[in-house]
């Protein structure tokens, strides 16, 4: 069982989204969500929703690990760093998130959430990883004196083990959205952020060159930025500065607030970032990965993707690694993963290794089980998948037809699996109909649609 202790709670909540949060609360403790149904409260989203893991369901982490969670608020990623690390404690001044949190994760034996100021608080421990997501632009209004972000930072350095690591997630205050036309996530004005937040006194976010001189006022010497998009509270890509040379940033993504603007087009503007090679200083989001001493090389993330918003049975992520001998440092070269998100994801995962035969007209990229994993040597072709996406992005519709025409080609000159070749809508089966909806929901089969069965 998790452990909830007050110890260094003073009966008074500094922070809360008011009382959507008993009703979130509610929902935990009863019925619960899906994030299907409509007119759900964005705090309730935003609390709940199983998307806010993507932050970090694909880093790294070392096996046997141990985090301390800051700000943990209603436990959106505190079960999945349950899942990567041997022991967490998690931290928030609010009574009642932290009822939500241990509500969601009571039943979780390495979880200890802790109520009250951290400046207060002592664990009589440190820590391999130190993870705050989304509360250090608050820094100033629970962190007294001048200079309340380094004093923050120091504080925080306090309670890492010699290595350990700190992983921050937050708003770029020069963000692309923010030119376009979105309003500051946390004062909901225009333009505030890159105004550097005249007159406010309660938050401010930070642009990369200011992270920089911040970790290097605070000695972290070692860091790495990662760029999650659209944003870090429900990113599905998460980038690196190796990666946005290589992988389009930007593409169509939510929007959450009905007072967006839309001032220039996005994807043309982050086009032109990238190729001037400085796309990752208006990158929406940070996070930020720091160490007073070396970073871990074995293992380091070029880009992931994470498919969470599929149903559970195909919920996946993909990463791309760069992976080094532990012994000589030599690099062994790229490799892709993929990785179950949900434990039905593993019959998914089953199919990709089976479906590894050759086809006659194309063959599947073959891949090598590690644990729950698939790892596949990478391959620097763009995938028609990845191509057709492009084609849609640029509005590209004579380059999509050649696209799709390709696709039909290879289609009719395989004979799947040895079961046959294409069939018409009309030829289908009942069952072989429902298995159609499975995969695409409820669409009808045109009767003159060519179909290849599995």
């Amino acid at each position: 069982m998790a452990e909830l202790k007050l110890d260094y709670y003073k009966g008074e909540d500094l922070y809360s989204d008011g009382d959507v949060e008993n009703e979130i609360l509610e929902l935990v403790r009863g019925k619960g969500m899906s994030e299907h149904t409509e007119n759900i409260k964005f705090p309730v989203l935003y609390h709940l929703s199983n998307i806010r893991e993507n932050i970090l369901n694909w880093y790294p982490f070392k096996k046997e690990g141990t985090g301390l969670e800051i700000g943990s608020g209603c436990g959106a990623i505190t079960g999945l760093l349950c899942s990567r690390l041997s022991h967490v404690i998690s931290v928030d001044l609010s009574k009642r998130r932290a009822d939500i949190n241990y509500a969601r994760h009571k039943d979780l034996p390495n979880l200890e959430i802790w109520v009250g100021n951290l400046n207060d608080m002592d664990f009589g421990r440190q820590f391999d990883y130190v993870i705050i997501n989304g509360v250090f632009e608050y820094a100033m209004s629970f962190t007294e004196g001048e200079t309340p972000y380094e004093t923050f930072l120091n504080t925080i350095s306090r309670f890492l083990k010699p290595g350990g690591v700190i992983l921050i997630a937050i708003e770029n205050r020069l963000g692309l959205k923010y030119f376009a036309g979105a309003p500051e996530d946390h004062t909901d004005g225009y333009f505030d952020g890159i105004r550097e937040y005249e007159g406010n006194r309660s938050v401010r976010t930070f642009c990369r060159s200011e992270w920089e001189e911040l970790m290097k006022t605070c000695g972290f010497d070692y860091y790495r930025f990662y760029y999650p998009y659209p944003d870090y509270k429900f990113p599905r890509e998460i980038f690196t500065d190796e990666s946005l040379k290589e992988q389009k940033y930007g593409t169509p993504a939510w929007n959450f607030t009905k007072y967006r603007m839309a001032l220039f087009q996005e994807t043309r503007m982050a086009a032109a970032l990238q190729k001037e090679g400085i796309m990752g200083h208006f990158a929406n989001s940070f996070l930020i990965e720091m160490s007073r001493e070396p970073l871990d090389r074995c293992r380091r993330a070029v880009y992931a993707k994470m498919s969470t918003d599929r149903a559970d049975r195909f919920s996946i992520a993909t990463v791309i690694e760069e992976r080094e001998m532990e012994k000589d440092g030599a690099t062994t070269g790229r490799k892709v993963i993929k990785a179950p998100m949900r434990p039905a994801a593993g019959r998914h995962m089953e199919n990709l290794l089976s479906h590894m035969e050759d086809y006659g007209s194309w063959r599947p990229l073959a891949g090598e089980m590690e644990g729950a994993q698939i790892v596949y040597p990478f391959l620097k072709q763009q995938s028609l998948g990845g191509q057709a996406r492009e084609a849609v992005a640029d509005r590209d519709i004579g380059r999509l037809k050649k696209l799709v025409d390709k696709v039909e080609k290879i289609c009719r000159n395989t004979k799947y699996r040895g079961k046959g070749s294409c069939l018409k809508g009309r030829d289908l089966t009942k069952e072989q109909r429902e298995q159609f909806s499975l995969v695409f929901g409820d669409g009808k089969i045109g009767e003159d649609m060519d179909c290849v069965m599995p």
